[in-house]
């Protein structure tokens, strides 16, 4: 359901505002606002990814900085994916989105269903891997054919 949310809902309620503001606006000040945002929200999201990387980069020794750091990069990236769309709806989304304060409020919000587990063991030495020795035991065809429950 929330794929056909997405997938219809959204377009629809572009095509409502660009018919709306075109109405009032006129044709060519609706382009120009849609590609002014488009080119001001790459500019803004570049300058905020490289932040980020910056961030990253310091926070290499503290894994709590990096996930923040990741989390935030992650959102900046979704930002930047309503921006480069074309409409007024999804501008609106992409430019709160690199807003910090409100991405604090996304992560927050996410971090209640996400569950991160750290572990100072390697993979291979974690208490969900088995080692363990098999042999094969399928029946071979000779077997199968002089089987009295042959079907």
């Amino acid at each position: 359901m929330l794929l056909f949310f997405i997938f219809v809902a959204i377009p629809v309620v572009e095509i409502a505002l660009f018919i709306t503001i075109g109405g009032w606006l006129t044709l060519w000040p609706t382009v120009l606002i849609v590609l002014s945002t488009g080119f001001l929200g790459s500019f803004l999201v570049k300058s905020q990814g490289l932040k980020v990387l910056s961030d990253l980069a310091k926070s290499q020794k503290n894994l709590n900085l990096m996930i923040d750091a990741l989390a935030n990069g992650g959102l900046i990236i979704v930002a930047g994916l309503f921006l480069i769309t074309p409409g007024f709806f999804t501008d609106s989304i992409g430019f709160l989105l690199l807003a910090p304060g409100l991405r604090r409020l996304v992560i927050l919000a996410v971090s209640k269903y996400v569950k991160i587990h750290f572990s100072d063991q390697p993979p291979h030495e974690q208490d969900d891997v088995v080692n363990a020795d098999y042999r094969d035991v399928t029946p071979k065809a000779q077997e199968i054919e002089k089987s009295p429950h042959k079907d």
